[in-house]
């Protein structure tokens, strides 16, 4: 739960009043800097936190037939943070993110209308951000088949009753 809200002063300092002692999570976010989030003990004085400037990008999402896609969700997370940013294409089948942070990022559409975590799908690219900086990324939705598979025991006889799964990548399945 949010505990508290502040004003920040013009040297960038800030005091939050009758705070109980122990740990908290501390997040500061401002335009073009990617969102700070710390670990912090109270009480502390004149902790300093450096927030790092945010990258742009703008992700152009491609159907299957080569045209761009408009009014689908696109879901970016960068390596090492735990969260996804999600937005939606517009008529262009642009996708535009701001402020994220710097490092390796994948990008990835989404199913069915809601974003999805950019982990679970084969279906993504990849570009490294660079704080400060713009970047731009062509994602391609691939088709989808269907592919009809038939088992047979050493006799050639049917098998009705098995469990199968079909893996996309290593450690990912499909069930």
């Amino acid at each position: 739960p949010l505990l508290a809200h502040v004003q920040i002063g013009p040297d960038g300092r800030f005091t939050v009043r009758a705070l109980p002692a122990g740990e908290y999570r501390l997040t500061a976010r401002a335009a073009g800097f990617a969102p700070g989030h710390w670990k912090v003990t109270a009480p502390v004085e004149d902790l300093v936190l450096r927030l790092e400037r945010g990258a742009r990008l703008d992700v152009l999402l491609l159907g299957p037939d080569g045209a761009p896609k408009p009014a689908a969700w696109v879901c970016v997370g960068v390596e090492g943070r735990a969260l996804a940013w999600n937005e939606r294409t517009g008529p262009d089948g642009f996708a535009h993110f701001e402020d994220l942070p710097a490092g390796k990022a994948h990008a990835l559409p989404a199913r069915g209308g809601a974003p999805m975590r950019y982990d679970s799908l084969q279906d993504h690219a990849t570009i490294v951000l660079t704080g400060g900086q713009d970047a731009r990324l062509e994602l391609h939705e691939p088709g989808r088949v269907s592919t009809t598979f038939r088992v047979r025991d050493e006799d050639g006889r049917p098998c009705a009753s098995l469990d199968l799964t079909l893996s996309v990548r290593e450690g990912w399945s499909l069930h």
